[in-house]
């Protein structure tokens, strides 16, 4: 049986529409499923292993100052190798470095 290059035509476009269609169904899906498994705590109830800086900055001024840093067990031992600067606070960059830090020591 020999296929017309129309029919062969027809049957490629109706694979790429359906590629299309499978694409489009499974995009939400997979975008749904990420932020579930990202900056969350497990499904086993653990909590976070350290804060965020968000949420240390209580005063929402962009820097941790070392009364702010007791929220964070081991900040405050740390946070005068991470105030690279010397300005008695944490940006963000140094309060990585001090979670850095805090990970070394232990």
């Amino acid at each position: 049986m020999k296929y017309q290059p129309r029919q062969a035509r027809a049957l490629f476009l109706a694979y790429l529409c359906c590629a299309y269609v499978l694409i489009l169904v499974a995009a939400p899906l997979v975008s749904a499923l990420e932020p579930a498994s990202m900056g969350r705590a497990s499904a086993g109830g653990s909590a976070p292993r350290f804060p965020t800086f968000e949420r240390l900055d209580r005063n929402k001024d962009g820097f941790i100052e070392i009364s702010e840093s007791a929220a964070l067990p081991g900040l405050a031992a740390t946070f005068e190798r991470a105030d690279r600067n010397r300005d008695g606070r944490l940006d963000k960059v140094e309060f990585a470095r001090a979670l850095a830090l805090i990970d070394t020591d232990r």
